[in-house]
């Protein structure tokens, strides 16, 4: 390991040992591998704003396991911590999909791949809604309850399908 990845993985751990007060930026890496044989598929490289130790704004970019960028998401949780506004883009296929409220509604916009037509709605919601990254937000925030056995029912937007299916 050279002296600057060093540097850079105190830095990581020192963040992350500390208590998330105000807004800070933190980030981190997932890696996707292939169930069968445990192979690379791709990285996700997370950008996360944190305030009051909860993620408002979160950048995502997707690299292919040479590390090129094929895809990038964006989150904004300024209006719901579960329901947030988000856009998926993959330069690879040219799926797309997005979120975004309206006076009255929440608009889901869904794009399978390059050279189809994308399909729109505007979308009542409940405040029990869940979308996207708001479920990693829905878990950390109740995350006690939720080991102790407490039961959810919540609404859960499938974009592709766009419309919202109860979950439990």
């Amino acid at each position: 390991m050279n002296p600057v990845s060093k540097i850079y993985l105190i830095v990581v751990i020192i963040l992350f040992s500390s208590s998330l007060s105000a807004a800070q930026i933190l980030t981190r890496t997932g890696y996707v591998r292939n169930s069968d044989d445990n192979s690379l598929l791709y990285t996700e490289h997370h950008y996360e704003v944190y305030t009051d130790n909860i993620v408002s704004m979160s950048s995502v970019i997707y690299k292919d396991k040479s590390g090129n960028a094929f895809a990038e998401k964006t989150v904004n949780f300024s209006s719901s911590p579960f329901l947030p506004e988000f856009s998926l883009q993959n330069k690879a296929t040219g799926h797309q999909e997005s979120t975004r409220y309206l006076d009255d509604g929440y608009e889901v916009r869904f794009l399978q791949r390059m050279n189809k037509k994308a399909k729109e709605k505007s979308l009542a919601y409940s405040a029990n809604a869940i979308s996207d990254a708001g479920f990693d937000n829905f878990v950390i925030i109740h995350w006690s309850q939720i080991t102790e056995g407490e039961k959810f029912n919540r609404d859960f937007l499938i974009p592709g399908m766009l419309r919202f299916f109860k979950f439990r």
